[in-house]
């Protein structure tokens, strides 16, 4: 799955490299980006569901592969632990979720309405996984910086 896939540069990827690939994307307009980007001999490798993180249904056990590039924190803080929960439900035994999360330690503006975690608090969130993958990595842009936290998790085998 690529939740949040946006203009799809990941589900492209995937796809290309042989996943089967749910696109999710809160807007429906996000299809229309990706199929052009997917090549024609691919293009029976995904399909589109248009959802919210909050409305999408996470069916447990699912997936083998959860990728969230740049798009977690944008899910309604109200409803994050939940889909956290969920996501990680969602992932089959020996699945792997990969993501990126922004810290609270940040001067750029546009991150005050979005969730905001500590790599601790990251690594709590994700305490059921086993973390394969950490970094955090301090951004910089017009005299403004944050930091991003990179990861990638795998589910216990059963």
């Amino acid at each position: 799955m690529d939740l949040g896939c946006g203009a799809g540069a990941e589900t492209r990827h995937l796809v290309t490299q042989g996943w089967q690939v749910e696109a999710v994307d809160a807007e429906p307009i996000a299809k229309d980006f990706l199929s052009p980007v997917i090549p024609s001999t691919f293009q029976d490798k995904w399909t589109f569901t248009p959802s919210t993180y909050e409305t999408f249904v996470f069916v447990p056990g699912k997936y083998m592969l959860i990728n969230s590039s740049f798009a977690l924190p944008y899910c309604k803080k109200e409803h994050f632990d939940r889909v956290m929960q969920q996501l990680i439900s969602s992932l089959s035994p020996g699945g792997r979720f990969c993501g990126h999360f922004f810290d609270p330690d940040t001067t750029f503006e546009e991150y005050k309405d979005v969730q905001l975690l500590t790599a601790e608090q990251v690594k709590g969130i994700l305490k059921d996984l086993t973390i394969e993958y950490f970094r955090s990595e301090k951004l910089s842009m017009d005299g403004k910086y944050g930091w991003l936290h990179e990861v990638v998790a795998r589910k216990p085998p059963a």
